[in-house]
């Protein structure tokens, strides 16, 4: 039986927020850890670290994604992946570094995606503790 973030319900709509402790796959030494009394995150990002949310549905089509994200000193990106984590990305989230630790909103385009597909983060850039990722949500431009 296979592993997904939605657990026998169908695919998590592309368009609703996504927590990111919704991720069914972890590699490396990211991890989902409690930042708040209700809330929680993937922390501890390392380069190279992966988070795979199996399914989520495209099907209105998406042309955009917004990340709420917490940096780290240096910061780093996530690369959005479709289907298969060696596949070229769909879009690139750029994180700069920042040591005051607080959560911001980015939103950059991405190609346009349509249908079901698996999605992969694949995070990269210098040091420990790169960023934290809080939620994700696509978009219609």
């Amino acid at each position: 039986v296979e592993m997904t973030s939605q657990g026998a319900g169908g695919p998590l709509d592309a368009c609703g927020q996504i927590d990111a402790e919704r991720a069914c796959l972890l590699t490396g030494n990211v991890r989902i850890q409690a930042f708040a009394v209700d809330n929680e995150e993937l922390g501890e990002i390392r380069n190279g670290d992966r988070a795979a949310f199996k399914y989520i549905d495209f099907s209105k089509g998406v042309d955009e994604v917004t990340m709420r994200v917490a940096p780290g000193v240096k910061g780093g990106k996530i690369e959005l992946v479709l289907d298969y984590p060696w596949r070229w990305p769909v879009g690139v989230v750029e994180i700069s570094g920042d040591d005051k630790g607080g959560w911001c909103e980015i939103t950059v385009p991405i190609q346009k995606t349509i249908g079901i597909h698996a999605l992969w983060l694949r995070f990269s850039g210098q040091g420990d503790d790169l960023f934290a990722v809080d939620w994700l949500k696509f978009n219609h431009q």
